[in-house]
């Protein structure tokens, strides 16, 4: 495909995504975690259709970091302050709880990256130092779960109280876990040789970028209340964290977390206002990454390496329904009735695709088609079985009620200080 009308294509669906996010009509409805257009990607791709192939969308690479990034800056934003006004459904995740959920996903982690590192050596034709890089980078984008599942929970069914509010405090932590994880792990090519010096600083220039700039735009944004240059503002920050951290060799991913995080604390007004009016660009950004993520998955050039994929995938299942029941029930402080919790937990969103992508860009061919194969396999497995184990285990511990349990969505809520 002309890259052009590649090009003219993925604006058409932002332009979708923008509009549905401020619509309102499908709200509710829908995939539970948003993975329609990894489905349209894949039939795009050469699976597909084949109207675009993995070589079209090379040339979109710095434009996919960019993307990336400004996906990993909202989530920032979002962490920051849970129960802003940026979301009218998120009323009482909490920092100190998400802390359970970034221990699920350490755990995770580890869990993954063992198992992929064996699987690797049984399969693959990686060097020692590759099978810990790649497998540290299955367990990061896999770590995590969909915030949109707990979201899709209280928009159609109106799911509330403590163990709703622990699924979307844990969802929030893993998805922190896994965006600054990917701060040291970048510092390691796929050799896996590298020192301890070029570890710390590949780790902390992200960090150190992210934060000043996040300072920088709390200070700036304070005394400009024109829309234009406000957005003129952000925009500026996030392209100068994305070229700086891949001029570096950081990890673009967590710099853009680090000052979404920053920028976005507080309940100022400035602040409130910033929060409310990038929050609809989300979909906008997140509806092209994730068609051209679907598209760019080649399973020939995966060969062997796809069985690890869906090795990782299932102990990443079992790691969730084994703890997700434990650090759900510490979040929300009972235990009856959670046992399912971790199945709750099963679907991956949209972090593990940002993940995977920044990875994948950087680096192309059997190790970023593994990895991008594994984010998809994830997503969509959980798809399958989470709702049902999310609906279950919400309806045991009577936080949805029967009478609604239906697909109707319940009424719009009404944004706070409106009429």
């Amino acid at each position: 495909m002309n890259p052009a009308w590649l090009l003219l294509g993925l604006l058409v669906i932002a332009a979708i995504g923008n509009r549905i996010k401020r619509g309102g009509r499908l709200r509710g409805f829908g995939l539970p975690s948003g993975s329609e257009s990894l489905l349209v990607g894949l039939l795009l791709g050469p699976h597909g259709f084949g109207l675009v192939h993995t070589s079209d969308l090379q040339s979109f690479n710095p434009v996919i970091l960019s993307a990336v990034g400004w996906l990993a800056f909202i989530v920032g934003t979002r962490l920051a302050e849970p129960s802003s006004d940026q979301n009218l459904l998120r009323h009482d995740a909490s920092l100190l709880f998400a802390l359970f959920g970034a221990l699920l996903a350490a755990t995770t982690l580890a869990c993954v990256a063992m198992v992929s590192y064996y699987s690797l050596g049984r399969v693959g034709q990686l060097t020692i130092g590759a099978r810990w890089v790649v497998g540290g980078t299955l367990g990061l984008i896999l770590c995590g779960s969909a915030q949109q599942l707990v979201d899709w929970a209280r928009q159609r069914y109106g799911a509330a109280g403590k163990v709703t509010d622990a699924l979307q405090s844990a969802s929030l932590g893993g998805d922190a876990f896994a965006l600054l994880g990917m701060a040291p792990l970048v510092a390691f090519d796929l050799a896996g040789i590298t020192t301890a010096r070029h570890v710390i600083v590949v780790m902390l220039t992200p960090i150190v970028l992210g934060g000043l700039l996040g300072l920088m735009g709390r200070v700036l944004l304070r005394t400009e209340n024109r829309v234009a240059e406000s957005w003129a503002l952000l925009l500026g920050g996030m392209l100068f964290i994305v070229g700086l951290t891949q001029r570096l060799g950081a990890s673009v991913v967590t710099g853009a977390f680090v000052a979404g995080w920053v920028l976005g604390r507080g309940k100022a007004n400035h602040v409130r206002e910033m929060r409310t009016m990038i929050a609809p660009a989300e979909s906008s950004i997140l509806l092209p990454v994730l068609v051209v993520a679907g598209a760019t998955v080649d399973l020939r050039l995966g060969g062997k390496l796809i069985i690890v994929a869906g090795i990782a995938v299932l102990t990443r299942l079992v790691t969730h329904l084994l703890l997700g029941p434990i650090i759900v029930g510490a979040a929300a402080g009972k235990l009856r009735g959670l046992y399912g919790a971790g199945l709750s937990l099963a679907s991956s969103g949209e972090v593990a695709v940002i993940v995977a992508m920044a990875f994948a860009t950087l680096h192309q061919g059997r190790t970023g088609q593994l990895v991008l194969i594994t984010s998809i396999a994830g997503a969509l497995l959980g798809e399958i079985v989470a709702p049902a184990g999310l609906k279950r285990t919400l309806w045991t511990v009577a936080e949805i009620s029967a009478e609604s349990r239906s697909s109707q969505p319940p009424p719009s809520p009404i944004p706070r200080g409106s009429t």
